[in-house]
């Protein structure tokens, strides 16, 4: 085991050849423990001078594809040695950065790209590995094309882990991926009641998304929403889904409550927050809904609520 004292003594100031047999003492592990954990970059052709096992150049990848570091020659030096396919679908996940990135991070945003082609194009790839980690990343990052390619492939199971893919597109409001994944029937398979009426699916015909998320027409949407039962649910998925300003009045006169859906990330626009925000049934305790009502201009609205 690579102790503290090993990787103090190495650093010391001392002749190159005394640093060399050091390095050369140094068991593989500790080797590439000293690369990576250590993060000692001029030892690493070292490191690549050895028949290291899977798991050590597995190792490897994963901290040569770190978004600060990212070095596209490295990662190609690494992926000429013996990997397994699971090495490359955590690398290539680790890849998949969100697309909003600060302009002084272009150049690593370019390095990081060519390291995702570079990962991509390797034969030993299996993107359903490390159970579909590669469709989960790319769905909570919002990378619509790769999530496309992925659903052609028959080794991706994109319900995988409770299907934690459409989890993450709607939690970061991926709306193209979250319609893509509810087109597939083996998502649709896996969901749970509750999943298949928030989603309004047909439980006894199966028909995959109901009127909600691939009508043809806005009067499709309204119809099928108002297929809808429950008015909390209604006025839910109004909110979430399709941002109809009737549809919130009807969802309220059918008795939904209006204090539910007030911290709700999806409600946005500014005639459905006045709707919410003058109805008798609405409290001034939330503050979220206030909030978001100071930034449409809806500052009487606000006063006369607190006034009640």
């Amino acid at each position: 085991m690579l102790v503290r004292e090993t990787v103090r003594d190495i650093l010391k100031p001392k002749s190159g050849e005394e640093i060399e047999n050091e390095i050369n003492n140094l068991n593989d592990l500790e080797l590439v423990d000293l690369v990576t954990s250590k993060n000692v970059v001029d030892v690493l052709h070292f490191a690549l001078d050895r028949e290291l096992s899977p798991e050590l150049n597995g190792k490897l990848l994963e901290w040569a594809v770190d978004w600060d570091r990212g070095d596209p020659k490295i990662v190609e030096q690494i992926l000429k040695r013996d990997l397994l396919p699971r090495h490359i679908s955590l690398a290539i996940s680790k890849t998949l950065h969100p697309k909003h990135i600060k302009r002084n991070e272009e150049a690593k945003y370019k390095n990081n790209s060519k390291i995702f082609y570079l990962l991509l194009r390797d034969p030993r790839l299996d993107p359903g590995s490390n159970r579909n980690q590669l469709i989960r990343w790319a769905s909570s990052n919002g990378h619509t094309k790769l999530v496309v390619e992925l659903l052609k492939d028959p080794r991706v199971d994109p319900s995988d882990v409770d299907n934690a893919a459409l989890t993450g597109a709607e939690v970061y409001e991926h709306d193209n991926i979250i319609r893509l994944l509810l087109n597939d029937e083996r998502v649709i398979n896996k969901f749970t009641p509750e999943m298949k009426r928030k989603y309004n699916i047909d439980e006894q015909e199966h028909l995959g998304i109901g009127g909600i998320l691939k009508p043809k027409s806005k009067d499709e949407i309204f119809q099928a929403a108002l297929r809808i039962q429950n008015p909390d649910e209604l006025l839910k998925t109004t909110i979430e889904k399709i941002g109809d300003p009737e549809l919130v009045k009807v969802a309220i006169e059918r008795g939904a409550d209006p204090n539910k859906v007030a911290s709700d990330s999806g409600l946005k626009n500014p005639e459905i927050i006045k709707i919410l925000l003058t109805n008798p049934q609405t409290k001034v305790s939330p503050n979220s809904l206030v909030y978001k009502a100071l930034k449409v201009g809806l500052e009487k609205e606000i006063i006369k609520l607190i006034k009640k």
